[in-house]
């Protein structure tokens, strides 16, 4: 009976170490961060990689094309992220 004890202190331990590791950034600054900036600046920088490496005649396709990967993430990967 000790045994299933100190199992379930274990399990405990872990479900809370889980729980912070996953809800620990979730403040109104870090949200707005992961929701808007981070989606924005992501295009950017490759928009502006595309066109540096291959001219300004494909940023559209480049722009249109990360905007798709990144609503392609959050629908793989659901609200959470």
């Amino acid at each position: 009976m000790k045994h299933l004890g100190l199992e379930a202190g274990v399990f405990a331990r872990s479900l809370y170490l889980q729980y912070v590791a996953l809800f620990q950034w979730a403040t109104v600054r870090g949200y707005i961060a992961y929701k808007v900036l981070l989606p924005v600046t992501q295009i950017l920088f490759f928009v502006q990689w595309g066109v540096y490496a291959t001219g300004r005649q494909n940023a559209l396709y480049l722009a249109l094309g990360n905007a798709l990967q990144l609503t392609a993430n959050a629908a793989i990967f659901g609200p959470r992220s």
